[in-house]
C-alpha cells in the first residue's frame, strides 16, 4: 500500500501530456525503433535461437554447447556441453524444458532450471530434425493425457520416431516409431524438412523433391506428393486445411491438407542455376502472416515475395496471387520474421520492412531500417517480445530491442521494485528516500494521485515556465530539501486515498 502511495505521488509530479507522448510513440514508427543492441559472445556459429518465456532464450550450434540467457539483461545463466557433435535443431517443449538433437545420433531432454539432463536417446544415425506434434495427435490407437507434450523426430535413418514428454513424472518416452519408404535401393534419404500437422507428418529429403506424408493413426506412408523439380527446402503450416512447401528451383506450392492435392503454384522461375552452378530462387523461408493467416511471405533467392493465398484473392493481388516482389539483400536471405506491423529479413545484414498491403491503392513495402550489424551471416533469428528480437551468426549473438519501448519497460518495473524498498527501508533517511523517489519518477508514468500542496506549488511554477517534466525533477534534486517538506510529503503517501488521473513522460538519463 504505502509502495502504490510512494508511485502515485510520484506519477503526478512528472506528469506529462498524452498529445506529446503519442506524436512521439507516432514518430518512432518512422525510423529505426531497434535502438538498443547488446552482444553476447559464443564461441561458434549459432544455428539456432529458441525463447522459453517471457525472459530466457536458449542458443545452440556447431560447437555442441547449449547457453540459456536473461534476453532482458544479457546475461548468460547456464551453459553445458549437449553433445559431442553439431546441434542440428533445438524445439520447446514447455516453459521450464527443451529436447535438443546432433550430429552424434542423439536426442536430449533438458530442464532449463538447472540445465539438467533428464532424458536421452540414440538414433541409428544423425538427427536433423524436431517437430512438435498437435495436441491430441496420439501417434498410437491408444489415449494420452492433455497435459502430455509429443514431438517427432527423424535423421538419417530409417525410422521416424514418436516421443510423449510427461512433464508431472519427468519421463519420456517412445509413443511410435514410423519405418520410412526407402526411396532409393539400398539408402535411406537425409530430411531436410519435417512437419506434423493434425492427423499426419510430411517429410521432405535432402535428395528427393517429393513430399512423404505418413498418418499417425496407422504410423503408415499414406502418400507422396509431386510438383516440385528440386529438393525441398522448407515447410509451413498456414492453416488447419493448408501447407506450403518450398524448394531449390523457387517452386512454391500451397497444397490442401484434407484431400492431399495441390491448391496453388506460387512461384515457378524459368532459370534457378547461374554459370557457377548456384542456386539463385532458392525458397529458404515461407512464413504465414495477416490476421487470418491469408498471406504468405516468402525468402526466394534475394527477393521477399509476399502472395495472397486466401481463398477468394483480393485485388491487392495479381492473377500469380503475388501481392509484392521487393529485391531485399544483395546475398540471398536466409530467414524471415513478422514482429506486429513489421517484416524483419535477415542475410548478413537487418532489414526492417513496412509494409502496406490494404486493398485500396497499390500496396507497398518500404525500408525502415538497414542494420550491417554482423560480419558474417546471419543463421537464426527469433522473436523475445512485440517489440524486441534475437539474431545469431558466428561468434555472437545480437539482441534487438526497441529503445523507448525498452526504457518505458525496464524503468516501470525498477520503479515497482525500488519504491517498495525504499518505502521499507526505515534505516535510511527521509531525505535519501525522497530524493531517491524523486529520480526514479523521472523514469516513469505515475498515476492516481493526491499531490502535497508544497510540491505542487512549486511544480506547477515550472511547469507554468515551461520546464520540460525531466528536468522538473533534476532541479528539484538539486534543492536542499527540509525536514517538514519530508515530514508533510510522506504523512500525505501514507495517509493519502485521494485520486487524480495524469499520464507521464517516460524519460531516461
Amino acid at each position: 500500500g504505502d509502495a502504490c502511495g510512494v508511485m502515485a505521488f510520484l506519477r503526478a509530479i512528472f506528469a506529462g501530456k498524452k498529445e506529446s507522448q503519442q506524436q512521439q510513440r507516432a514518430h518512432t514508427t518512422e525510423e529505426n525503433p531497434y535502438t538498443e543492441l547488446t552482444f553476447l559472445e559464443s564461441r561458434d556459429a549459432v544455428r539456432f535461437l529458441v525463447t522459453l518465456d517471457e525472459n530466457k532464450l536458449v542458443s545452440a550450434g556447431d560447437d555442441g554447447r547449449v547457453r540459456v540467457w536473461n534476453f532482458h539483461t544479457g546475461v548468460l545463466l547456464r551453459e553445458c556441453s549437449a553433445h559431442s557433435q553439431p546441434i542440428r535443431c533445438v524445439l520447446k517443449l514447455d516453459r521450464a524444458t527443451f529436447v535438443t538433437c546432433s550430429v552424434d545420433k542423439t536426442i536430449k531432454v533438458w530442464r532449463v532450471d538447472q540445465l539438467q539432463l533428464v532424458a536421452e536417446f540414440k538414433h541409428q544415425g544423425s538427427v536433423q530434425c524436431l517437430h512438435i506434434i498437435p495436441p491430441g495427435q496420439c501417434g498410437t490407437r491408444q489415449k494420452v493425457a492433455p497435459y502430455v507434450v509429443q514431438f517427432c523426430s527423424a535423421g538419417n535413418h530409417s525410422c521416424l520416431y514418436i516421443w510423449s514428454w510427461d512433464p508431472t513424472l519427468q519421463q519420456l518416452t517412445q509413443s511410435g516409431t514410423i519405418v520410412r519408404d526407402r526411396r532409393k535401393e539400398g539408402s535411406c534419404e537425409a530430411l531436410n524438412c519435417l512437419l506434423a500437422m493434425p492427423s499426419m507428418i510430411l517429410t521432405g529429403g535432402a535428395t528427393d523433391p517429393s513430399i512423404l506424408v505418413y498418418r499417425l493413426d496407422t504410423l503408415q506412408h499414406d502418400k507422396t506428393l509431386t510438383g516440385h523439380g528440386e529438393p525441398l527446402q522448407c515447410l509451413v503450416q498456414t492453416s488447419d486445411k493448408m501447407f506450403a512447401s518450398g524448394s531449390l528451383d523457387g517452386v512454391i506450392i500451397v497444397w490442401d491438407a484434407v484431400n492431399l492435392t495441390m491448391k496453388y503454384e506460387l512461384n515457378h522461375p524459368a532459370t534457378f542455376i547461374d554459370r557457377f552452378h548456384n542456386y539463385t530462387a532458392c525458397v529458404k523461408c515461407l512464413v504465414p502472416m495477416g490476421e487470418n493467416k491469408d498471406l504468405l511471405v516468402a525468402a526466394v533467392g534475394t527477393n521477399i515475395i509476399i502472395y495472397d493465398i486466401s481463398d477468394g484473392k483480393g485485388p491487392r493481388a495479381n492473377a500469380n496471387r503475388k501481392v509484392l516482389d521487393v529485391n531485399a539483400h544483395v546475398t540471398p536471405v536466409a530467414g524471415l520474421l513478422c514482429l506486429e506491423d513489421r517484416i524483419l529479413s535477415v542475410s548478413t545484414d537487418v532489414k526492417v520492412w513496412l509494409p502496406d498491403l490494404s486493398d485500396a491503392g497499390s500496396p507497398t513495402l518500404d525500408l525502415l531500417a538497414e542494420l550491417p550489424v554482423h560480419s558474417d551471416p546471419i543463421n537464426a533469428i527469433v522473436r523475445l517480445t512485440d517489440s524486441s528480437f534475437a539474431t545469431g551468426s558466428y561468434g555472437y549473438i545480437v539482441l534487438w530491442h526497441d529503445g523507448p519501448r525498452q526504457i518505458e519497460s525496464r524503468n516501470l518495473f525498477l520503479m515497482g521494485h525500488h519504491a517498495a524498498r525504499f518505502t521499507a527501508d526505515t534505516s535510511a533517511s527521509k531525505d535519501d528516500r525522497l530524493r531517491h523517489l524523486l529520480e526514479v519518477a523521472t523514469k516513469g508514468d505515475f498515476r492516481h494521485v493526491k499531490v502535497p500542496q508544497q510540491l505542487q506549488t512549486r511544480v506547477s511554477t515550472m511547469k507554468t515556465e515551461q520546464v520540460p517534466p525531466e528536468c522538473i525533477a533534476k532541479q528539484l534534486l538539486a534543492e536542499d530539501l527540509s525536514e517538514d517538506l519530508v515530514m508533510s510529503v510522506w504523512e500525505q503517501l501514507l495517509n493519502s486515498d485521494g485520486q487524480h488521473e495524469h499520464s507521464g513522460l517516460c524519460y531516461a538519463k
